[in-house]
């Protein structure tokens, strides 16, 4: 059994395309499928969250309404986190076809 690719964390992702050498092409490659990767997971996420808040409201017993507000303090962090990691694949994506990587 093969072991699993390990996405790199959020913060270790804007170091990374802040060390990254401009024309280092498989550098900013990887920065940017790190990065597509890790909002494909904080989306997922995200959904399942929204699943568990619907079935939380069919039950019949009460939900705590600090909980409800911390789960949307943490739905709200992870929609702007989403917005800056779309951003960083963006950037990053950029930079590697300025170095000439091209792709679709």
């Amino acid at each position: 059994m093969t072991a699993p690719y390990v996405v790199p964390g959020w913060v270790d992702l804007l170091v990374a395309l802040d060390k990254a050498p401009p024309t280092d092409k498989e550098s900013l490659g990887r920065i940017c499928d790190a990065a597509d990767m890790s909002l494909g997971n904080l989306q997922l996420g995200v959904s399942a969250i929204g699943e568990l808040l619907v079935a939380a409201s069919a039950s019949p017993e009460e939900v705590d309404p600090g909980t409800l507000a911390n789960a949307g303090w943490l739905l709200a962090d992870l929609g702007r986190l989403t917005m800056l990691l779309g951003e960083l694949a963006v950037d990053a994506d950029h930079r590697r076809r300025l170095a000439g990587e091209g792709g679709p």
